[in-house]
Formats: C-alpha cells, sequence, structure tokens
C-alpha cells in the first residue's frame, strides 16, 4: 500500500471549507487543468453511502471513476473509498481542524494501491506519487481561490 498525505492552512473558517470541498460538484473544479473530471449523472448531497460517478480524462485516455462515500462527519471529515477505476485500492481521507481564528487546517491522506505488482511500484515512485502531491498541493490552491471570488 501507498501513501500520500498533504496539507496545508485555509484562511477560512472550518463550515466554510468543508462546505466548499465537501460539495461534489466542485470536484472538477479541484484538479489540475491537465486532468479534466465530469460528473456522469446529477450530484446528490454528499453523505455516508453516497455513491458518485465521473468520467476522467488524461492524456487522450478516458475511463468511468466510481467512489462512495464510507465515513461523513459533517465539518470534520469524510472518507471516499474507490468502487469502479483504475487502482486496486483507493481511499481517501479529507479532514479538517480549526487552526486558529477563522482559518482551517486541510488534511488529505491517500492510501492507495495499483495494479501490476513491481511495474505499478516502479511507477509510483518515478512518477505518481508525485503527481499526487501536486493534485493536492493545487487542489488546495484552488480552495482558496474560489473561498476569496
Amino acid at each position: 500500500m501507498a501513501y500520500v498525505n498533504y496539507s496545508s492552512v485555509i484562511p477560512f473558517s472550518r463550515s466554510k471549507v468543508f462546505e466548499y470541498v465537501s460539495d461534489i460538484q466542485n470536484f472538477p473544479d479541484l484538479v489540475p487543468r491537465d486532468y479534466k473530471l465530469e460528473l456522469t449523472a446529477p450530484p446528490l448531497e454528499m453523505k455516508k453511502g453516497a455513491e458518485y460517478e465521473f468520467r476522467l480524462s488524461r492524456f487522450g485516455v478516458s475511463h468511468l471513476w466510481s467512489i462512495r462515500v464510507d465515513e461523513f462527519e459533517e465539518n470534520v471529515k469524510y472518507v471516499e473509498r474507490q468502487i469502479l477505476g483504475l487502482f486496486n485500492t483507493w481511499i481517501l481521507t479529507c479532514e479538517l481542524e480549526d487552526h486558529s481564528d477563522d482559518k482551517t487546517l486541510l488534511k488529505n491522506t491517500l492510501e492507495y494501491d495499483l495494479p501490476l505488482g513491481l511495474m505499478g511500484k516502479i511507477f509510483d515512485d518515478v512518477w505518481l506519487r508525485k503527481d499526487l502531491t501536486r493534485v493536492f498541493e493545487e487542489g488546495h490552491k484552488k480552495v482558496i481561490s474560489a473561498l476569496e471570488a
């Protein structure tokens, strides 16, 4: 199993940050421009047991990606698990903590496992882990930009 952890301080209240990051309609806006993420069905409110399906495209390759919300605690955290996609395992935990006056510590922890055995592990070490870290870094910056607008 591999892990990516990314945290940053967002200069807005925890409730405001959680409202934005837990709105499934905002997910496509949180990925870098070289990814294309589209909801394939009308969005439902995020809650435990909710399932979402996306079409994810990158490098001219498109595939379906589905997630299920395994845990949901308003203004505190949610955990989503891939139920259809390219990874053997994909579990993302998004946690929020108060960090001084009207600031929030936003933490993403991704636990994942790639197919292809040793080749998948080499691919992860050489490229994927860095790219996933970039996805979270850019996503956190986009949260700040969206909330400032």
